[in-house]
Parts: structure tokens; C-alpha cells; sequence
């Protein structure tokens, strides 16, 4: 039976991370995630199929894999070790941007990682403290500088029309009125169109994308404010301050009067 050991999950950020010690006695391993997975080969060598296209691969080499595509390893080695790293969050994407991996990249060169294991080991053991929170967002971006380093995007590769939409996003989504639609009809882009082209680049639609600023925006205002629940929702972004608390604790797993509370009670902790 494959070995597949994961270490931690950070829930806040959406992040994991592993190791994965296959055998060649099963044929084909499954590497495709629900989110954005990077993947770096410790030990052995083997053949990655992404979108139906072949690849041999061996030590060093990194594989970056979408939602929205198929990849599987066929183990060509006795065993094979390989390390990964999940992520989802608009900043990782926007580090993500700034590779070959967005005109299509799936598959490097080798990069010899100074201490791998330590650089994917990204989460820590711990309650989600604000001060762990930003060391594995540290952790995270600088595993991604390494891959902007080595394997930089020409302005030619960067999809001219996902960042044109991010743009425009962070400049309107404080505006309750501003949708989706808005973003492709600016964009003079029928929606759908707009829709897959950035599900493809970012690994979430625009309309998530958005909810995604505005929770980030409350998370902040509920932390170092004083400002009511209605108008924390209305400076980012939500007419309907139900709507709004409903999605904060969906994706925070706090209320917001829960969530303002524990950074009063950590602050005073630290008094």
C-alpha cells in the first residue's frame, strides 16, 4: 500500500501540505486536488500524464497542477517520494501569475531547492495564532519565490484579460452593486467565456474572487475597528449585513462579532 503522509492543515488559509512515498506496484497515482498543488520530486524518477499529455519525469523537477486538470504518476522506480503543497488564496495565485506556469507550465526543469523538505513543510502545529498565521503565509510566499526566480512569466505569458479583471475587481469590489457582470462587461467578454479563463488562472471563479476581497477587507476592519457589524459589511462591500455573516462564518468559521472578539481577547493576552 502507497505511503501518503500528510503533515498539517492550516484552514484559515486553505493550505496543506505532504509527503508522498509511492510504489511501483500500483500502476497509476492520482496527484490532481481540489485547489492548486505543487508537487517536487525528493527521490525516483516515473512519468506524469497532465492533460493527457506525457511527461518523464525525475528528481528535482516540480509538477504544478490545476483544479480544472488531470494528472496522474505512473512510478518508474521501486518507490518514489515526492513532496507537495496545496493553496488556495488570491495572493498565492497572484505569486502564481508571475511564473511560466501561467501560459501553461506544467511540468519544469530541474531546480535544486535548497532544503526542500524544509521549504514545502509549510504549516505548524498550533491554534491558528495571528502571528502563526503570518509565518505560514511567509513560508508559502517564499516557496513560490523560487519558482518566479527560475521559471519568471514574459508579460507576453500573463493573461492580459484575468488581470485586467483582477484590476478592476480591487478597485470596485467595496461597491455592493458591483457583480460579476460588471467585470465581463467591462471587459466587452461574454461571461461564461470570462468565467473559465479565470477559474483556469486564479482556481476561483470572479464571483468568489470578489467575496474573497470583501472577507479579507472585514476580517481586517473587525480586527483594528470599532466600526458596527452593518457597517463593517457595508465598507466591504455587502448591502445585507445577513448575507455578509453568513458568508464570514462560512469562510472564517467565526461569526463576526465571534471573530472581532477573539483579537480583542488575543491582544489583551499580550498585554
Amino acid at each position: 500500500m502507497d505511503k501518503y503522509n500528510k503533515y498539517n492543515i492550516q484552514s484559515v488559509n486553505n493550505i496543506s501540505n505532504g509527503k508522498c512515498i509511492f510504489s511501483k506496484k500500483y500502476s497509476t497515482h492520482i496527484l490532481t486536488q481540489k485547489t492548486p498543488v505543487m508537487y517536487y520530486i525528493m527521490r525516483g524518477n516515473g512519468i506524469v500524464w497532465v492533460d493527457k499529455i506525457k511527461y518523464n519525469v525525475s528528481e528535482h523537477q516540480s509538477i504544478f497542477v490545476r483544479p480544472s486538470s488531470e494528472c496522474s504518476f505512473e512510478c518508474g522506480d521501486e518507490e518514489c517520494e515526492i513532496l507537495f503543497v496545496c493553496f488556495t488564496g488570491v495572493e498565492y495565485m497572484w505569486l502564481i501569475s508571475h511564473t511560466a506556469f501561467t501560459s501553461g507550465l506544467s511540468v519544469t526543469q530541474k531546480i535544486d531547492l535548497p532544503d526542500p523538505e524544509k521549504l514545502f513543510n509549510i504549516t505548524v502545529d498550533g491554534k491558528g495564532e495571528i502571528y502563526q498565521n503570518a509565518r505560514i503565509n511567509a513560508k508559502l510566499c517564499n516557496l513560490l519565490s523560487y519558482y518566479i526566480e527560475y521559471f519568471p512569466a514574459t508579460k507576453e505569458e500573463y493573461n492580459r484579460y484575468v488581470l485586467s479583471a483582477t484590476k478592476y475587481i480591487e478597485l470596485n469590489y467595496r461597491n455592493s452593486d458591483f457583480t460579476a457582470t460588471d467585470v465581463s462587461n467591462y471587459l466587452k467578454l461574454d461571461r461564461s467565456y470570462l468565467y473559465k479563463l479565470f477559474k483556469a488562472e486564479m482556481g476561483v471563479s470572479v464571483h468568489d474572487y470578489i467575496n474573497k476581497l470583501r472577507i479579507s477587507r472585514a476580517g481586517s476592519l473587525l480586527a483594528s475597528s470599532n466600526l458596527s457589524i452593518k457597517d463593517v459589511a457595508t465598507e466591504s462591500g455587502f448591502a445585507d449585513q445577513m448575507y455578509f455573516s453568513r458568508l464570514f462564518k462560512k469562510k472564517k468559521n467565526l461569526t463576526p462579532s465571534q471573530y472581532r472578539q477573539y483579537f480583542k481577547d488575543s491582544q489583551q493576552s499580550n498585554i
